[in-house]
């Protein structure tokens, strides 16, 4: 339906060229972001711009599919956009017939973090479609405030506070998710002392406007797959100021209450500085960003290797369903990575997408010694994430396993690789 591919050949002669200028005349595309080349370069780079190789990927002899997500002139991709682009490469591994793994480094907040948003359904459905794994990171919400909780009864009031200080800020969303059995009203105040009417199910879409800053409100209608109710509001910046910075409110009242609990996540900002939009009163817990919480995928938060503590950011879990999250942790601070610049070879990154590279790494790498050395086409799916998740290393002052920091544990490569070997002498 639109777009292009480059095949290897193609790729091949391009880099046979010296300067950006020939390259980008047999290959019209590059990296301008730098994330998806120091995800690939994790996995699978071959390591040629350093010496010896040194800072090859986890899986240097991989083949690599690349998809450059279309993003439409916006900041961050549809969800269409990024299901087009999982289809692309199972369609491709099917033809190839070989086996896939999928690493998506992307994070959504606002959502109902428990597998029901439209691209976790849709990752889920495909995942039993080829010899595949998704491998998805946690996100890095864990130490920036983005997630707040709270239990209010009938005829009682608890107050949110929003603190936004990054006056550049021209939009911000939140959601509000809670049983849908449970009525709740809801009243915004703005940081001047404007304030909505009493919203609920009754009023259902409103709009104001407060100075130079528009307050969008939605209550989501029952639908077949959702069983909470999510309430969403957004904040857009009309004139050429930011956002009004300050402390906004928002009020509930349990107007008829059976369970009580709420939810509420704020977008993630990436790079928000000292001066940032917060919760005042967060909730550590829950920090992890969609679609880290879809059915049938590996969930990968980020480790400090130098220090050997879980890094600050790395979101936690588990789901707001109950399930674990992460399954595993993986090196996620200041790791090598290939770089864009045409001045640095390398750079270096920090993050959980880092450590879910490190992991599609591995992945390939008891792919290749199941299916090609063992012969055995059924290491794919939950066989091989179990391999990693018996044999993760369990640090004693970090236990019990799992929990929703480290999940199962530090990945190990060759602890998998180890009992991968002796499992297949045992049954041969």
């Amino acid at each position: 339906g639109g777009g292009v591919v480059y095949n290897k050949a193609q790729i091949n002669e391009a880099l046979r060229y010296t300067t950006e200028a020939q390259q980008l005349e047999v290959v019209p595309s590059q990296d301008l972001i730098g994330h998806g080349t120091a995800l690939a370069g994790i996995a699978a780079g071959n390591g040629r711009g350093s010496t010896n190789n040194r800072n090859r990927g986890v899986a240097a002899n991989s083949e690599l599919i690349i998809v450059k997500v279309n993003q439409r002139d916006r900041d961050y991709p549809r969800d269409i956009d990024i299901m087009h682009g999982i289809d692309f490469a199972i369609e491709k591994a099917v033809e190839l017939r070989k086996p896939l793994i999928i690493l998506l480094g992307i994070a959504n907040n606002l959502t109902g973090h428990d597998g029901s948003a439209p691209l976790e359904i849709y990752m889920a459905r495909r995942y039993d479609n080829w010899l595949l794994n998704f491998v998805i990171p946690m996100g890095n919400e864990g130490n920036r405030s983005s997630h707040t909780s709270g239990r209010v009864e009938t005829g009682q009031f608890q107050t949110i506070q929003l603190l936004i200080e990054d006056t550049m800020l021209r939009e911000y969303g939140c959601c509000i998710w809670k049983s849908f059995v449970d009525e709740m009203e809801l009243v915004i105040r703005s940081p001047s002392g404007e304030q909505t009417e009493v919203l609920s199910i009754l009023t259902p879409n409103r709009a104001y406007l407060f100075g130079e800053v528009a307050v969008l409100v939605n209550y989501s209608e029952p639908i077949s797959s959702i069983d909470h109710q999510e309430i969403y509001i957004l904040f857009q910046a009309q004139g050429e100021e930011g956002i009004s910075d300050g402390l906004w409110t928002i009020t509930i009242r349990g107007q008829q209450i059976i369970e009580g609990g709420y939810e509420v996540w704020g977008a993630n900002i990436p790079d928000q500085g000292s001066a940032y939009t917060r919760f005042l009163n967060p909730d550590i817990n829950k920090t992890l960003t969609s679609p880290a919480t879809a059915y049938a995928i590996t969930t990968v938060g980020a480790y400090n290797s130098a220090t050997l503590q879980i890094a600050a950011f790395s979101g936690r879990g588990f789901t707001a369903d109950n399930r674990v999250a992460p399954d595993l942790v993986a090196p996620g601070v200041n790791i090598t990575v290939p770089s864009i610049s045409n001045e640095n070879l390398y750079t270096t990154i920090t993050g959980t997408s880092a450590a879910a590279a490190f992991v599609a790494g591995s992945y390939a790498v008891l792919i290749g010694y199941g299916v090609y050395t063992l012969n055995n086409l059924n290491y794919y799916g939950e066989v091989l994430r179990n391999y990693f998740l018996r044999t993760a290393k369990r640090p004693n002052s970090y236990g019990p396993y799992p929990n929703n920091s480290w999940g199962y544990g530090l990945i190990c490569l060759e602890a998998a690789l180890l009992y991968m070997k002796e499992i297949a002498d045992q049954t041969t």
